[in-house]
């Protein structure tokens, strides 16, 4: 490989934030994969909470863009305003698994749910953030909550959750 070659890869992370957003009525979110939360970003199931802001912000004309980045560019990029938000903030990475990454992982696998849970660590809430660089941010975040009660009311976050193999989380806790 050439020295000129090496640097393509190093220019074009450095150029992504310059690159202006094709529609000003999208979101570019992002987050490493953490499935059922957020899967890998061309898989036909993107996630629960990808599915969850499309379906909501989608009608309010905005589309929602999801790139999958490592964790760490992640949260410097929502930090930063190179991405609108970040899927899966506040999430604990020490855990040794998820209640919901690990059914996701069953229902995929097509493996028999035949474990008994040992215990839980603590919970952790997931959010959907944006960025503080985001003009629209508080009003983004109010659409996504009111959202996200109508699509809790109308069924079509049980359907989405479904796929996953999951249930409501407050249903999971009993």
């Amino acid at each position: 490989m050439t020295r000129s070659t090496a640097i393509l890869p190093v220019l074009f992370f450095l150029l992504i934030p310059l690159v202006p957003r094709a529609f000003a009525g999208d979101l570019l979110r992002a987050a490493d994969p953490w499935c059922p939360y957020n899967c890998e970003e061309a898989d036909p199931h993107p996630g629960f909470m990808v599915e969850m802001a499309r379906q909501v912000f989608e009608k309010h004309g905005i589309r929602v863009t999801y790139v999958t980045v490592p964790w760490a560019h992640a949260i410097y990029g929502t930090r930063t305003g190179q991405y609108d938000g970040i899927i899966g903030a506040g999430r604990i990475d020490a855990l040794i698994e998820d209640r919901a990454v690990f059914r996701y992982y069953l229902h995929t696998t097509g493996m028999p749910d035949e474990f008994a849970e040992a215990g839980t660590a603590g919970m952790e809430k997931i959010y959907v953030a944006f960025s503080p660089e985001l003009e629209n941010a508080r009003r983004f975040a109010d659409m996504l909550t009111k959202g996200m009660t109508a699509l809790r009311e109308s069924g079509a976050l049980l359907k989405i959750l479904n796929s996953y193999g999951l249930e409501y989380w407050d249903e999971a806790e009993k």
